[in-house]
């Protein structure tokens, strides 16, 4: 039985390629990510994958309607259902999804901010009517 042939290449560290020998060339002695005569060809073909992926990336993405208007809690919570199936299904990148998660967290933020304005201002209203209610009485006692 033949000696197992190894690659011949180092890694960046310096330390010995670990490729199994069914994948190094005997002809050359190195495997294909260190044969110099294939490294253009290994270049060029990340570069293209890469296009690709970014191709990819660019032309699947949300539109604006796929999303209802963002303008109650119940919105707030379809916009995540969809960016959750976005995900899911690579339509949508991480990264996009935790900055739009982020975007829909802080509405609502400011949603809840504006409704306990909104409530604070019924309060004082009938606070405020409610003394004008008790001085009424009370000057109408007086006055008897």
């Amino acid at each position: 039985m033949a000696p197992e042939i190894r690659c011949k290449g180092t890694t960046r560290d310096g330390k010995r390629c670990k490729a199994p020998p069914r994948l190094v060339d005997p002809s050359t002695g190195f495997c294909l990510s260190h044969d110099p005569q294939r490294r253009e060809t290994l270049q060029n073909a990340a570069q293209q994958g890469g296009k690709a992926m970014a191709r990819r990336l660019r032309t699947q993405r949300l539109d604006d309607e796929d999303l209802p208007p963002l303008d109650c809690p119940h919105a707030a919570a379809a916009w995540l259902e969809i960016i959750g199936r976005s995900v899911a299904t690579g339509r949508l990148s991480n990264r996009d999804a935790d900055a739009v998660t982020r975007a829909v967290r802080e509405w609502l933020k400011a949603h809840d901010a504006g409704e306990v304005a909104d409530q604070v201002e019924g309060l004082k209203t009938q606070l405020a009517e409610i003394k004008s209610g008790l001085r009424k009485t009370t000057t109408m006692e007086v006055v008897k």
